[in-house]
């Protein structure tokens, strides 16, 4: 699990709100199909759920919450999106919807 280099900008947003403790409720992440934006979700997940982050933030990919995450199988976590013929999202969205791995 890596950051693209083109996401560094977001990454140290994520950093500074962090440091903070400042991070939003619910974020809502847009960008070019192909960019690495599910990648990027991912990798923010990963790290929030994260018990013992780096100094960075990233996930240590060692915790059991990781190691959940990694499985597919951490709770806390629901990923939202629009179905495949449709770019809005709705409630219908919100049923039991996953990260996809």
């Amino acid at each position: 699990m890596t950051l693209l280099p083109w996401h560094a900008h977001g990454w140290e947003w994520f950093e500074r709100a962090r440091n903070k403790g400042a991070i939003p409720h619910a974020l809502l992440l847009e960008g070019a199909p192909g960019a690495g934006g599910h990648e990027f979700a991912r990798f923010l997940a990963a790290s929030l759920l994260c018990s013992a982050p780096r100094e960075n933030y990233f996930p240590c990919l060692d915790c059991k919450p990781c190691h959940l995450y990694a499985a597919g199988n951490h709770t806390d976590l629901m990923a939202i999106q629009p179905d495949r013929k449709s770019t809005r999202l709705n409630s219908s969205h919100m049923s039991e919807s996953r990260m996809p791995s």
